[in-house]
């Protein structure tokens, strides 16, 4: 699975998703078809790929995690970068780019925020291992139903998973917005950012 910030090199041409694709209705259309998946798959040099129609041409792939320094990066995303053009998309571990103080804003606005995410996805998890120990009892009553039994199993795991997803969409986008909030300020950037 690849991490932000990745991009995609084509007979000299960068290519890389920001806000701007995903606001065009092309990028609409594929956030509605990602779905729950979005924030992982976003990212990525397939999601790149499909949505520059570049599959089936042979591309040189990057990705970059160290965010240490400007210079990892083609000036191009530098500047997108700094311009806050991948604020709905991911961001980095925000100790390797912003200040201490800055840190401590963000602790302080995520925290509650995680716990909100925590809870929210320990009461499916219960909500579903509760279903499951009940479908296991059935099964082990009555195995001449397993064919619905598993139906039923099969609808649960994908609820589960849908209401998870979801729960982590929404405190990721929580997440970014503080992350790209505080970075707008060039103050609260480490100084090689600034």
């Amino acid at each position: 699975m690849c991490q932000f910030i990745s991009w995609t090199e084509y007979k000299g041409e960068l290519y890389y998703l920001t806000n701007y694709e995903l606001n065009m209705r092309p990028g609409i259309e594929f956030e509605k078809k990602l779905h729950n998946n979005f924030y992982g798959d976003i990212v990525g040099h397939g999601a790149i790929k499909e949505y520059f129609g570049l599959h089936h041409l042979r591309c040189t792939d990057f990705e970059c995690t160290d965010f240490s320094t400007p210079d990892n990066f083609p000036k191009e995303i530098i500047e997108d970068f700094k311009d806050g053009k991948f604020s709905d998309i991911g961001m980095p571990k925000p100790t390797s780019i912003l200040k201490q103080t800055a840190m401590k804003t963000y602790n302080k606005i995520q925290k509650p925020n995680y716990y909100e995410y925590y809870e929210e996805e320990l009461q499916t998890r219960k909500k579903y291992n509760k279903i499951s120990i009940e479908l296991q009892a059935k099964r082990e009553y009555d195995d001449v139903e397993q064919g619905r039994y598993s139906e039923i199993e099969l609808q649960t795991k994908k609820e589960y998973a849908n209401i998870k997803n979801s729960t982590f969409r929404k405190h990721y986008k929580i997440m970014l917005e503080i992350f790209w909030t505080l970075f707008a300020d060039p103050k609260n950037r480490i100084e090689a950012w600034k």
